[in-house]
């Protein structure tokens, strides 16, 4: 698994996981469903609050894009 070897490597985030999870078969699936939905939401929350400060334009101004 890549992201083990990469990413995760850091902190020792890898050993950890291959330590507690048998990756074979439905463990493998559960383990990226486990890193996939917080990191989905993460970058929905990001998104989210991205919108929030991005400025406004005024509706009055009759600016085009």
């Amino acid at each position: 698994m890549w992201i083990l070897d990469g990413p995760l490597a850091v902190g020792g985030l890898n050993d950890l996981i291959r330590a507690r999870f048998d990756l074979r078969g439905t463990a493998y699936v559960l383990v990226w469903m486990g890193i996939s939905v917080p990191v989905g939401w993460l970058f929905g929350v990001l998104v989210a609050l991205a919108d929030v400060v991005r400025p406004k334009r005024d509706a009055g101004s009759g600016a085009r894009i």
